[in-house]
């Protein structure tokens, strides 16, 4: 599964897309490239053929703490990756995945 991220037709440069296909517990997930590229590769090779769940997450930084406590691993402030595509649950994204190579290019708005 190879593919594009964009908000508003311009790339997200920092993240992971996730796919998951709750029906027959299989999915995965890559980091998109300064471009917003992205190339899903599997143990197996591949997604297996179904209907998957699409989510975008920014990358994790180090939070610092007020001194008192251990910084913590936040998501990075990035808005051109709305919240409700952040989580597979929110996303309103799909994909059917079939046999042989796949392209999904995600435009969130």
């Amino acid at each position: 599964m190879t593919g594009k991220v964009t908000y508003k037709g311009q790339p997200v440069k920092e993240g992971t897309i996730t796919l998951v296909d709750d029906v027959h517990g299989t999915g995965g997930g890559a980091e998109l490239d300064g471009e917003g590229n992205y190339r899903i590769v599997t143990p197996e090779g591949g997604l297996p053929p179904g209907t998957y769940q699409v989510a975008i997450q920014p990358p994790q930084v180090e939070e610092s703490s007020n001194g008192n406590t251990a910084p913590a691993m936040v998501p990075k402030n990035m808005p051109d990756i709305p919240e409700k595509y952040r989580n597979i649950r929110t996303s309103e994204l799909k994909v059917v995945v079939k046999e042989g190579d796949n392209t999904y290019d995600v435009n969130m708005e």
